[in-house]
């Protein structure tokens, strides 16, 4: 016949050892959250970033263009069209990053918010520059960026916007008139059609890079949550569920380090002529009574319980 005492005792173990879990693994998401929250503020200076890189890079194809004598037009079209609108609408979508990221709460929802404003950074940026084939390969960018929230969703989400982003400016947006009718040729077509290839081939990846994170975090976390349980377990004394001697004497170095005013005070009891319960009634009535007085001292508030010797008990408040 089961001891229900032990039973009970188990159970108490168990639902204290699945505290402990939910508690590390929150330690361990607001980790996360700290990191990922330093990861927002490079997400937006590697916007700003992108912003005025691609200013500079229109301002020296402008001379260069008019050095070669390739460039049409008169010169305020050029820096309007391709300098001023786009950098502006640019600086518009950065502002309203930095004032989302100040404003807003909720970290989860600052991410898809930041990821989505880059895509429109890209897009903006596309539809000035695609004169320039090479320039579709800006969407790959806030893909990639994504990795680091280690979020599958998110990753998804911002792929499918750079794809339909991609696809409008291509299909509905013509920024510049003397550039060749789009899908005007099979080649065009193609370029299209490989340019939506590469940004699915850089989702999968990111994907799968995710999925190689998510599993290395989860062993991780599962390891700690172990190595936690088994050091609550040397210090647990496994009859009465309180600490033991080890877990005392941990507490006692604690208690030394402690610079500030605290007042300590430690009671010591024990259980009078125990010997002659265990030689009377059994050790297993005996275990009994000290399980009983274990729950008894668990139950004090605002104190530490210790069994440190066989009937010998103390708690520290």
């Amino acid at each position: 016949m089961q001891d229900p005492i032990g039973i009970s005792r188990r159970g108490m173990q168990e639902e204290v050892a699945e505290t402990q879990t939910q508690e590390w693994k929150a330690l361990i998401q607001e980790e996360y959250d700290r990191i990922q929250s330093k990861w927002l503020r490079v997400h937006l200076w590697v916007a700003m970033g992108m912003m005025a890189f691609v200013c500079v890079m229109e301002g020296i194809f402008f001379f260069l263009l008019r050095y070669m004598e390739i460039a049409e037009g008169s010169a305020s079209t050029y820096l309007v069209k391709y300098i001023l609108v786009p950098t502006g609408l640019n600086l518009l979508t950065i502002l309203t990053a930095v004032a989302i990221l100040k404003w807003m709460s909720g970290l989860r929802l600052k991410t898809y918010v930041m990821s989505l404003l880059f895509v429109l950074m890209c897009f903006i940026t596309y539809t000035a520059h695609n004169i320039f084939y090479s320039i579709c390969m800006v969407f790959v960018v806030p893909i990639l960026l994504t990795i680091a929230y280690g979020d599958l969703k998110l990753t998804t989400v911002t792929a499918a916007f750079c794809i339909l982003s991609k696809t409008i400016s291509d299909c509905l947006i013509q920024w510049d008139p003397g550039a060749p009718e789009k899908f005007s040729s099979s080649q065009q077509i193609v370029d299209f059609l490989l340019s939506l290839v590469i940004l699915a081939a850089t989702y999968v990846g990111c994907v799968l890079m995710i999925r190689v994170e998510q599993a290395k975090n989860a062993v991780s976390i599962r390891r700690e949550v172990e190595k936690v349980q088994l050091m609550q377990e040397a210090i647990t004394d496994p009859l009465t569920g309180i600490w033991n001697r080890q877990g005392m004497e941990r507490t006692f170095e604690l208690m030394r380090q402690d610079i500030s005013d605290a007042i300590y005070v430690l009671v010591i009891l024990d259980l009078d002529n125990f010997k002659a319960v265990n030689d009377t009634y059994g050790h297993q009535q005996g275990d009994q009574y000290l399980r009983e007085l274990g729950r008894i001292l668990a139950a004090v508030p605002k104190a530490k319980p210790f069994r440190f010797g066989g009937d010998e008990f103390c708690l520290l408040f």
